[in-house]
């Protein structure tokens, strides 16, 4: 479903980030050799969550073993239009969303670049026949091969799929197409449960972010 949000976001950073939303600024830590960095499309992500932030401000800092970490709090200025995955339970469910919204990934043009960098289009047999499958028991089996799709070749377990998929959704040239898909269809970002009891939102470009307030956090 498509829903409205005004609320206030959170993110870390591990550099000092710019006084004003720039989207040159990337995080260095998703720069991998060969595929360049994950955020190609520079965009925006957050969480709602201030303790979430600042759980992965902490476990980023300690992993590169740096003095601390850099909060950003950031209250939209304006209700902002995003894709809302928060309710879906599986990643048929969030297939079934873009479905609904008339959103096309089960394509040659995305890939999985992090596991095995297959194409999307691998999934849409198994989508079509999960949604016209009408035993219970086939219906599930068939639910569980697309989680496998994006598991078979990650150190990720069964209950992190979604977490995974949302992710997928926008890493390196997956987020260039989907930004223009969205933003054809005036639709600013997506929201999903990368995490057990909060979310992470993604949103196409900054224009509806009050100028951030950061501070220093050590550790």
């Amino acid at each position: 479903m498509i829903i409205d949000i005004c609320t206030t976001f959170y993110r870390y950073d591990l550099v000092q980030p710019p006084t004003s939303w720039c989207s040159s600024f990337k995080n260095n830590s998703y720069s991998y050799n060969g595929l360049g960095n994950k955020n190609a499309a520079s965009l925006f992500f957050f969480t709602d969550s201030i303790e979430t932030a600042h759980q992965l401000g902490r476990g980023a800092s300690n992993e590169c073993k740096t003095s601390g970490y850099y909060l950003t709090c950031c209250p939209t200025n304006s209700p902002i239009r995003i894709l809302d995955f928060s309710n879906c339970c599986s990643i048929y469910h969030m297939l079934c969303t873009l479905k609904d919204n008339e959103i096309d990934v089960l394509n040659e043009i995305f890939k999985t670049y992090m596991e095995n960098e297959e194409s999307f289009l691998s999934l849409k047999g198994i989508f079509d026949n999960a949604e016209k499958e009408k035993d219970d028991k086939e219906k599930i089996s068939l639910i569980t091969k697309l989680n496998y799709f994006i598991l078979k070749n990650s150190p990720h377990t069964y209950m992190d799929n979604m977490s995974l998929f949302g992710q997928r959704l926008t890493d390196f040239n997956n987020g260039i197409n989907l930004k223009k898909i969205l933003e054809e269809k005036g639709i600013e970002g997506y929201k999903w449960r990368e995490f057990e009891d909060n979310f992470t939102i993604c949103l196409m470009n900054s224009s509806k972010l009050t100028n951030p307030s950061t501070k220093f956090i050590s550790v």
